[in-house]
């Protein structure tokens, strides 16, 4: 579900911010195309394999530099398989991300065909920043954030659908709630948040939320609109460790 904060027509975005942490990019090394692996994503008894290069993996995943060490095990007798239980989907974006920096990639219309929509759906991005929380990676979660930042403001939407996925799934203190606190509270008014089915929301989240809403009437503070909000730095939503397979490997010198 996803609740519209406002009628809108083609939105034509501001400058967006970009992300001032530190590099993530992988050296050439990773890209050895004769050390691969593959990963099975089991998912409800759905499976799909993918064919990845593991340092690539490493670099990036906390999980999987573990996972994937071989001091630790992971190759034996030539065999090269890893199996998880994950959401296929979030897995599929990770797919995309690891080789392109984008967590879709995007058709061009063609002889008249429409253009493939630029974004996963809400649940989708939410579940990619899952992922990248569960298996160590913080520059996917990065780049999820940075989705579905411009997600809401492309079609100027709230997440009133994901506040549940996302209290059910996260932490106290995590970037993905802090998102939505901070969408809710400097986009929707507190007549918005009436207006919104009580099945939809969270005990943790209005104890997030309401707090805010109180010192801000006494300031008078308006919501933003859709171009103020799609200005904001999505820095303060970030993790800026750096590569998370990278980190753990240089916590074990």
């Amino acid at each position: 579900m996803e609740s519209p904060v406002t009628g809108s027509t083609a939105f034509q975005f501001p400058p967006l911010s970009q992300c001032s942490g530190p590099s993530v990019a992988p050296p050439s090394t990773c890209y050895d195309l004769e050390d691969l692996v593959t990963v099975s994503v089991n998912e409800a008894d759905n499976v799909k394999v993918f064919r990845m290069p593991r340092q690539l993996l490493r670099w990036h995943s906390a999980y999987f530099a573990a996972a994937l060490d071989p001091e630790g095990g992971f190759v034996k007798e030539g065999v090269k398989e890893l199996h998880i239980e994950d959401n296929i989907q979030a897995f599929e974006a990770f797919f995309c991300w690891i080789f392109t920096g984008k967590l879709k990639d995007v058709v061009p219309p063609t002889d008249g065909a429409k253009a493939t929509d630029a974004y996963l759906s809400l649940h989708t991005i939410c579940n990619v920043w899952f992922f990248g929380e569960l298996r160590g990676i913080p520059a996917l979660k990065n780049v999820a954030i940075d989705m579905l930042h411009e997600r809401c403001c492309a079609k100027w939407v709230w997440l009133s659908g994901c506040i549940k996925l996302v209290y059910e799934n996260t932490v106290e203190g995590s970037q993905l709630r802090k998102y939505i606190v901070d969408m809710t509270t400097r986009t929707i008014s507190v007549g918005g948040i009436l207006a919104v089915s009580k099945d939809l929301l969270t005990v943790d989240f209005l104890r997030d939320i309401l707090p805010i809403y109180a010192n801000r009437a006494q300031g008078g503070v308006s919501p933003l609109g859709q171009k103020d909000w799609a200005g904001q730095d999505r820095c303060k939503w970030h993790d800026h460790s750096g590569p998370g397979g990278k980190l753990r490997l240089e916590s074990r010198k």
